[in-house]
């Protein structure tokens, strides 16, 4: 694992038991996070996850435990990814489907919930990014930087910001539901429980409220998603996403029109990624 600030981080501990004169592996995950933000053990709290549609799950969090210093300790189930780090498109979509059976019941009825620990996405607050790209302006001949900066990068960047506002209207007046927010590949484990191929959400630190279509952004744009991927299965990847999610949602019992859908996939990723 690795550590942050004053021992801060994520760890992987693991051993042996031994019962009688057999010897049993073990291993857990330990998750020590500061005061400021407890959302993901908030959620633990509040029973989202015995809430959860049977393909979709989180990781069992088997205590947590503040100390003198302020710093909550989580100690959580270590899962493992039955496929292996690279996933074939196909698997991206699977998880899509099940994202949908999780945040579909909103859409259709169940009640938001509204407590004030939950994120909300998109935030308007971009921190300081107006000055970040009127610097780039004056470094977009660095060797580095212009090969990502190109002329043409540098003109869409600047016509995305421009239109940001109208991107977060959009967003504002789509309906909403409870999301991960931080659904990236490297946020989901693939496994089999009881016979059925099922997802697991690990790192619940941004739960909360978002707009339709919003869930599935980072899955298709996210670094952490696509960079084990051969880039000229991008297109099929967003295609073979957004159809099972929209599957997933229709299995739900949401049967709106898809281009709303269409609309917060593709905006979200926009303004959460492109900038």
């Amino acid at each position: 694992g690795g550590a942050k600030g004053n021992g801060r981080g994520v760890f992987r501990l693991s051993g042996n038991a031994q019962s009688g004169a057999e010897n049993l592996p073990w291993s857990v995950i330990l998750k020590v996070q500061g005061d400021r933000n407890q959302r993901e053990r908030h959620a633990y709290e509040s029973g989202l996850p015995d809430d959860l549609p049977s393909d979709f799950r989180v990781a069992t969090c088997y205590g947590s435990e503040q100390k003198p210093d302020g710093d909550y300790w989580l100690w959580l189930e270590d899962v493992r990814d039955e496929i292996g780090e690279v996933w074939p498109v196909e698997q991206f979509g699977l998880s899509a489907r099940h994202l949908a059976h999780f945040n579909g019941p909103y859409l259709t009825g169940r009640l938001l919930p509204e407590e004030s620990w939950l994120g909300r996405k998109p935030s308007r607050n971009r921190n300081g990014l107006d000055e970040v790209i009127e610097m780039l302006d004056s470094v977009e001949t660095h060797p580095l930087i212009s090969r990502a900066y190109t002329p043409s990068n540098a003109e869409g960047v600047h016509r995305l910001w421009t239109d940001r506002n109208i991107l977060l209207a959009a967003l504002d007046k789509l309906p909403h539901t409870q999301c991960h927010l931080d659904a990236q590949r490297s946020n989901l484990v693939a496994q089999t429980r009881e016979g059925q191929a099922c997802t697991v959400a690990i790192d619940w630190g941004q739960v909360g409220i978002g707009a339709l279509g919003m869930e599935i952004a980072e899955l298709v744009v996210a670094f952490r998603s696509v960079r084990d991927l051969d880039l000229r299965h991008l297109e099929a990847l967003s295609d073979c996403v957004f159809e099972n999610y929209l599957d997933g949602l229709r299995e739900s019992g949401r049967q709106g029109d898809p281009r709303q859908l269409r609309l917060g996939y593709t905006a979200s990723a926009a303004y959460q990624d492109g900038l």
